[in-house]
């Protein structure tokens, strides 16, 4: 189920503290914002690697989907796409997510053993395990073909682009990551690829927010701050 642009009654000037559920969410950032931050963050895309196709472009499911294809179409970058879950079949939480669809190694490694660099796209980078645990999934991988080929193989140089950072200003453990906003931790993030509970918000082409039932207040606006 999705959330409509006819269900999102707030809007960005709108405060966030009656925002509780997602048909009660608050534009954050707007569309035409939005589409500014994505021409940026194409401009860093295509200066840091001035030849796309020697790259592995790994959207981590679902939710970094839109904004790897938003990086690479006009390009005619192929992506090559994971998925990590925090679940078990039986609904039941893990601790830290686990790998369910790995990518595929062979984009990444070429065949001549040449290691190509890897850029995770995601929406919202909060507590950074997700793309933490991609990596060490990928080096899993590259360790086990070097092992069969009796080789040792390099890591990839890892660089991670997302529409938003909720890091807090806390430490940052994944490296070269590239955010066009900086949301407030204790808010809940809808829009551009990213869902509110119940699988709401995500294909609205702006960032929508809520209070997170967990913060101990509401947040005071500004609620983010362009990076880019």
């Amino acid at each position: 189920m999705t959330i409509s642009e006819k269900e999102l009654h707030g809007s960005g000037t709108n405060k966030i503290e009656k925002a509780r559920t997602p048909e009660e969410a608050i534009t954050i950032v707007t569309e035409e914002e939005c589409r500014l931050a994505l021409k940026r963050l194409r401009r860093i895309f295509s200066t840091t690697f001035p030849n796309p196709h020697e790259v592995s472009v790994i959207p981590i499911l679902k939710s970094g989907t839109r904004l790897g294809r938003e990086l690479t179409d006009h390009l005619k970058v192929r992506l090559n796409p994971m998925q990590m879950s925090y679940y078990r079949e039986d609904t039941s939480r893990l601790p830290s997510p686990v790998c369910i669809a790995p990518p595929d190694i062979t984009r990444i490694l070429s065949p001549d053993g040449v290691t190509r660099p890897v850029v995770f796209t995601e929406c919202v980078v909060d507590s950074q395990a997700t793309v933490l645990a991609a990596m060490a999934e990928i080096n899993a991988m590259i360790d086990k073909v070097s092992l069969e080929i009796s080789q040792k193989l390099d890591y990839p140089n890892y660089h991670t682009f997302a529409y938003v950072s909720k890091t807090g200003g806390g430490p940052v453990g994944i490296p070269n990551l590239v955010t066009a906003f900086m949301v407030h931790p204790d808010i809940w993030v809808g829009g551009l690829g990213c869902d509110l509970p119940g699988d709401k918000g995500r294909e609205l082409p702006y960032l929508v927010g809520m209070v997170s039932p967990f913060a101990a207040k509401a947040p005071e606006p500004p609620y983010y701050l362009a990076t880019t």
